[in-house]
Order: C-alpha cells, then structure tokens, then sequence
C-alpha cells in the first residue's frame, strides 16, 4: 500500500466496510491486472460467519460501498454507466505515481506487495498473466525476508515476476494447472454455487 492510499483510508467518511472491500479485494484484484466488478463475486467474498460480527452483504450493499469508494476517489469507471456490474474500474490512489513511494533499495517485509506496474513488470519478464494467489506472494516474501539483499521497487517486482514464471512453467510441462488457475477457477465454482443458493432461497420466499 502506497502512502497516498495509507492517507486516503483514513478518512473518517470511510466506512470500514468499504475500507475491507478496497483493502481485501479490489486492491489485490487491481495488483493482478483484473479491475472488472462482478457484483455476486463480491457479495459472497465480503461475507462473514463471525460469531461476534457476521456479515452478508447483498449486491445492493456492495453496489453502495462501491459507490461510497467512487464518491471518495478510490475507484473510478472506465466508461460511463448506470450500474456497477461487468463495469471495467481504475484504483487512482493505488496507479498514482508518487515520488513517497520507496525508490532506494530496501529489504524485504512482510508487509510487501507488488504495486501499480506489476502487470507491465510481468509482461517484459514474458509472462502474459499477472495472476498470483496469496500463498505464492507469501512464499516469496519468507523466501526474501529472511536474507539481507537490498533491491528497489520495480526489481523485487521482477524477481517476483519471473519466480512465478518459474513456477507456472514448472506446472505446464507437468500438465497440471497453476494455483492461480485453480484458485481463480474454484472461485468461481463458490460464486456459482452462492448464487444458486441465493436464487433458490428467494423462489422458496416467493
């Protein structure tokens, strides 16, 4: 997370509910180059069982935290239209080039992400799919953290570049699917089967 946005998510006009969908899906969403909104995705990803504080967000709610983001500059439309569904987005806080953005080489965090350019990163390390899950960010970054190698910005983005296509060539030449593949294509499934456990629930209230 840039400082632009560590600032900007601290506006008390932000609800936390909108700051978690930013923070928890949009932005990684955005670090993979996938800026498209899909309303029931978003509406069981966001939902919680929590014993204390559980949530289930309808799309309605998620349509006016998206708007809530809109309205605070988080996210923008790339093209004019009446609802947020299959609407392509821009994070201008996240792509915002910012000269408080670490330039100088510094060593690995826990905290590290790839920022704003990691698409472009990844297509001049010839790999065509920014895609990544969590586990395998979170393998690189213990690989790293424990070493004391210094490297800026744009080269622990290319490292991390060329580790998955390490990684994804690995599984090609094996026949299996990456994680990401899988990850993205259970997703999917989850969102499928939330949708169909929504619409049946709504004909047996009808």
């Amino acid at each position: 997370m840039n400082n632009i946005e560590f600032a900007k998510l601290n506006d008390k006009r932000l609800s936390h509910e909108a700051r978690s969908l930013y923070l928890f899906y949009l932005r990684p969403m955005a670090e993979r180059g996938l800026c498209l909104i899909d309303l029931p995705a978003l509406s069981l990803a966001m939902e919680t069982i929590s014993l204390e504080c559980p949530f289930i967000p309808t799309e309605k709610l998620i349509t006016g935290l998206l708007n809530e983001l809109n309205a605070l500059g988080f996210i923008k439309k790339k093209e004019q239209s009446d609802t947020w569904q299959g609407c392509n987005v821009i994070l201008p806080y996240f792509s915002a080039d910012t000269t408080l953005l670490p330039q100088s080489p510094f060593a690995m965090s826990a905290s590290w992400r790839p920022g704003s350019n990691f698409a472009q990163t990844c297509l001049m390390a010839g790999l065509h799919n920014a895609d990544f899950t969590e586990n395998e960010l979170n393998a690189f970054v213990s690989y790293w953290a424990g070493r004391h190698e210094l490297r800026n910005q744009h080269a622990w983005e290319r490292a991390f570049a060329l580790r998955l296509l390490k990684r994804r060539s690995a599984y090609i030449s094996t026949g299996q699917n990456t994680p990401a593949a899988t990850a993205t294509a259970a997703k999917a499934a989850n969102t499928a089967a939330g949708a169909a456990q929504k619409a049946s629930v709504t004909a047996e209230k009808t």
